[in-house]
């Protein structure tokens, strides 16, 4: 469990009843008021109302990135909710490619290049699918890599849509098609990241849970009106399957994420780490403590550099002594040197006597 598992478990409630209400409406509208030739609604009532509902519930799910909190979480790619949705979106795959490399060529209802790449990337799809469910491992490069595939896969087939000709391009049911396989992109756009090491929990859910409602709203109105009446309101039931088993697929991915585990460290790893925090903190305040005790002195000759400068132009320069005159010097020195006057009294006065 984790902290938005409460969150994600109201936000999938939610999911359910948008998805019953926006697909009964939708439903009873394309039974009874759509015109199967041309695609177009006689009433409109029905129509606007699923949409406005439908539209609605992707405001209210896709708020989920606003409430949820960041968390780390630790993916799962082992439980029984991969498993059968995996396999089932494979073998959807696997008969949508056959039919557009079999069928759609030929009838030429969009231009054959997007259709041979379309088909050829939802065979590499179905590699990205296989290893979803072989490599139990959460984190590796060769799953992101051929996950791209399925996101390339169905931007790809959202413009084979807009470009095929069988239904107006302003079709009402083209158009929820398109933005059902848009989203869908996005949501596995947020898939490889897992793979790749760089999960965002957050927006892989909300895109997550706007695309599972699109996919219901588009698949399941047109399959139930398939079995019912015979009409095929989408571009084939190869694709209606298919968006099912997108919408079961990223249904049971939410699913799992509200039964994701946090990864949190052990109690000896965060004991260690708050021992050293603590740590760090003593001896940074024992290093500031350190530095103010020991910090140089100023001087009155350091705050006055002037001062100083001026003394020292102001203090006389002794000359040098003439060595001529050091050497005539007597090394040693009398009284009688330096009081000659006093002699010469002395002997002025013995003459007298």
């Amino acid at each position: 469990m984790n902290k938005n598992s409460k969150l994600t478990g109201l936000y999938s409630a939610l999911l359910a009843l948008f998805t019953i209400a926006a697909v009964t409406l939708r439903t009873v509208a394309c039974l009874f008021d759509l015109e199967y030739s041309y695609g177009a609604f006689n009433s409109k009532t029905l129509i606007f109302a699923s949409g406005v509902t439908a539209l609605l519930g992707a405001v209210v799910l896709f708020s989920y990135i606003i409430f949820a909190d960041r968390i780390t979480a630790v993916p799962a790619f082992s439980s029984p909710t991969t498993y059968l949705p995996t396999g089932l979106v494979a073998i959807a795959l696997i008969f949508l490619s056959v039919s557009m490399l079999s069928e759609r060529i030929s009838l030429a209802t969009a231009p054959p290049l997007l259709v041979i790449i379309c088909a050829l990337t939802a065979l590499f799809s179905v590699v990205h699918f296989f290893f979803n469910a072989f490599i139990a491992e959460a984190r590796t490069e060769l799953r992101g890599y051929f996950s791209l595939a399925t996101v390339i896969f169905l931007a790809l087939y959202a413009a084979y849509l807009y470009f095929d000709n069988t239904l107006p391009v302003n079709a009402t049911n083209k158009l929820t098609d398109q933005l059902a396989y848009l989203f869908c992109a996005l949501f596995f756009l947020y898939e490889a990241r897992i793979s790749l090491g760089r999960e965002k929990w957050r927006s892989y859910s909300a895109f997550g849970l706007v695309a599972a409602l699109l996919c219901a709203y588009s698949a399941l109105p047109s399959l139930i009106v398939y079995f019912a009446k015979g009409r095929l309101i989408s571009n084939s039931i190869e694709e209606n399957i298919l968006t099912l088993t997108l919408f079961i697929f990223i249904t049971a991915r939410i699913i799992m994420v509200a039964g994701l585990k946090e990864k949190r460290d052990s109690k000896e790893v965060i004991s260690m780490q708050s021992y050293a925090r603590r740590r760090e903190e003593i001896i940074t305040e024992s290093m500031n403590v350190h530095k103010e005790a020991f910090a140089v002195q100023m001087t009155i000759d350091d705050l006055l550099p002037e001062a100083q400068h001026k003394i020292d132009e102001e203090e006389p320069v002794l000359e040098e002594p003439d060595p001529e005159i050091i050497e005539e010097a007597p090394e040693q020195i009398t009284l009688e040197m330096l009081l000659p006057d006093i002699n010469d009294s002395n002997s002025d006065a013995e003459r007298e006597e």
